[in-house]
């Protein structure tokens, strides 16, 4: 008894079903979705007597795969008791009662054996091929279409840079990203945890010190009268405030009279004047249209820290 037309094989017909079957499978075996899938595949095949008659009666058929074309020992075997055969033809379905191990089915080329009980081998053994869509699904074991040892192991280590050496920062650098740094630039500083400010000592109000004011301060606002008579002309007072202070105002005595203290009085009463008559800073004016010499007060400020 043999397979028709060629010893093992039956009509294009079943050798396509075994590549379709055998194909789904090659896909699966390291996939996880494998899990929920049953390793198993479908084969049908042709018995042809010698007489090349087909044969009618159920036949104890046996089935084997191998790594190699011939001799070898079997990656995996499964024996079909009372195969039903039609007209010669039968079917049955590997994996059935031995379930085809991933370890057999990962990509390696295979060949299947058939044989019925009792009997040698029928040759040639049948390669197991794949169809077009399970070479396309051979990139599902690829990242864009490179193999995985083309990519770095998350276990790699880059090394530190020098000025000779290429790589990642320097230990320096991983100092200031782990660690709070020690200054902040002018005015701030930082030591034992706690971020400490510089305020200014005596003289560091001119707006160019790299510190701090503090938010209790206080400015004192002292301010002076300044008093001239005559200085300018016989006719003009100027009362001059010094460079540092800030002129606020003013008054004049003497106006428009024919003797000293008899005219109009716009100045201060009750305050002390000091002599304001060297020019330098801003100054409070007075004139008359006598020949009696006015006098002007100026009011002048600064701020005391």
């Amino acid at each position: 008894m043999d397979h028709s037309p060629c010893p093992g094989i039956a009509m294009p017909l079943p050798r396509l079903l075994l590549v379709l079957a055998v194909a789904s499978l090659v896909l699966l075996p390291h996939a996880a979705r494998a899990a929920s899938l049953s390793r198993q595949m479908t084969f049908q095949g042709r018995l042809i007597r010698a007489d090349s008659s087909p044969e009618t009666a159920p036949q104890d058929l046996h089935f084997a795969l191998y790594a190699t074309a011939t001799g070898g020992s079997p990656l995996w075997e499964e024996s079909h008791p009372a195969t039903p055969v039609t007209n010669g033809y039968y079917a049955v379905v590997l994996g059935a009662s031995t379930p085809l191990p991933a370890s057999v089915l990962n990509g390696q080329q295979l060949y299947l054996g058939v044989s019925i009980v009792g009997q040698s081998e029928l040759t040639p053994r049948l390669p197991v091929a794949s169809v077009p869509y399970a070479l396309r699904s051979e990139d599902s074991n690829l990242l864009e279409g490179r193999a995985a040892a083309s990519f770095a192991s998350s276990s790699h280590i880059h090394p530190v840079a020098s000025t000779t050496v290429d790589g990642f920062m320097d230990s320096a650098d991983k100092v200031k990203l782990n660690n709070a740094p020690t200054t902040y630039g002018n005015g701030l500083s930082l030591a034992t945890g706690t971020l400490s400010v510089a305020f200014p000592t005596s003289g560091g109000n001119n707006g160019t010190a790299n510190t701090a004011a503090r938010s209790n301060h206080t400015h004192a606002l002292t301010c002076t009268y300044r008093t001239a008579t005559g200085n300018t002309s016989a006719t003009v007072s100027t009362a001059y405030c010094a460079t540092t202070e800030v002129l606020t105002g003013g008054g004049c005595t003497d106006l428009e009279a024919s003797a000293a203290g008899a005219g109009i009085t716009f100045g201060p009463t009750g305050v002390t004047s000091t002599p304001g008559t060297t020019p330098g800073g801003p100054g409070y004016v007075c004139r008359t249209h006598t020949t009696v010499s006015p006098t002007a007060y100026a009011i002048c400020c600064r701020n005391v820290p």
